[in-house]
């Protein structure tokens, strides 16, 4: 299903997976066609673009400007039904997500209320066992990986591509704590 035009998503960049995983995603996860780059979804869908005002961008700045520069190890795959994923192994992602989530309880992650966040970078969705496999084969000779993610962005589809909106950067290594 295609996304409605002024669709957002709050999510991690993770260029340094696209190397390893990109040719998987234009293959096997539509939202790479629409011009996602690899990421992990912090929460989507979010407010319609038309909604999102000063406030809202200033609220993802305050987020992201309490959070430390995030240190990601992808260390091995997971499955849900049809999806196959890299698991970024940082429980540093939970409270970002958390802080993210409550700041808007409007916007439940997946557009599921009750469904369990796994902080996750997507690399096949809805394909078959057969062709997870053939791809979680090639993509571990890969891992381990590490990846740094120093701000969240937030996406929107403008009715061809998925587009960066905004950057919010983590704070510095300069204003960490002493």
């Amino acid at each position: 299903m295609a996304p409605d035009i002024g669709e957002t998503v709050v999510a991690l960049l993770v260029p340094e997976a696209d190397e390893i995983v990109g040719r998987w995603r234009l293959a096997y996860d539509p939202s790479a066609a629409l011009g996602v780059p690899a990421h992990i979804t912090v929460l989507g869908p979010f407010i319609p673009e038309p909604g999102i005002t000063a406030a809202t961008h200033e609220a993802l700045a305050t987020i992201a400007a309490r959070t430390a520069p995030l240190h990601l190890s992808f260390e091995r795959v997971g499955r849900f039904p049809g999806v196959l994923w890299l698991d970024p192994t940082a429980t540093t992602c939970m409270p970002l997500f958390q802080a993210v989530h409550k700041q808007w309880p409007e916007c439940p992650p997946y557009g599921a209320p009750t469904l369990a966040v796994v902080p996750h970078l997507t690399i096949t969705r809805n394909a078959d066992e057969t062709t997870m496999d053939q791809v979680e084969t090639e993509v571990r000779a890969f891992l381990p990986f590490q990846a740094r993610v120093k701000h969240m962005s937030l996406l929107a589809f403008d009715g061809t591509l998925w587009v960066r909106r905004r950057r919010f950067p983590f704070r510095t290594e300069n204003s960490l704590p002493r």
